[in-house]
């Protein structure tokens, strides 16, 4: 089985939850497959995940960071409709919130 084929990257500001208050207790490092939580324009949220977040370090609870977070083709044009430079969503595994990023730039 083959992996993922990215096809929209986004440059990113990441932002850890502390663990006190509610975030991991390991650290992330590149290769981190979160799911991505982002209010859309109905005012529902959509949860995607299909991406891979490369960091320029690791990041430990209650820190921030930089990175590119890959998106799969499958998912690209979802996440293309939804985030504008600027936008800014959540970091989730299952369904704890671990965190946000924020679009620092996007790529085509």
């Amino acid at each position: 089985m083959s992996g993922p084929t990215f096809g929209l990257t986004l440059d990113v500001s990441v932002d850890l939850l502390p663990t006190d208050g509610g975030g991991r207790i390991q650290p992330i490092a590149s290769g981190y497959r979160p799911l991505c939580v982002i209010a859309a324009p109905d005012g529902d949220e959509r949860i995607i995940g299909l991406c891979e977040l490369r960091l320029d370090d690791p990041i430990a609870p209650g820190k921030s960071g930089g990175g590119r977070l890959r998106f799969d083709v499958a998912v690209s044009d979802d996440v293309r409709a939804l985030l504008r430079v600027g936008s800014r969503f959540d970091l989730a595994e299952g369904a704890k919130r671990i965190g946000s990023a924020e679009v620092r730039g996007i790529d085509p």
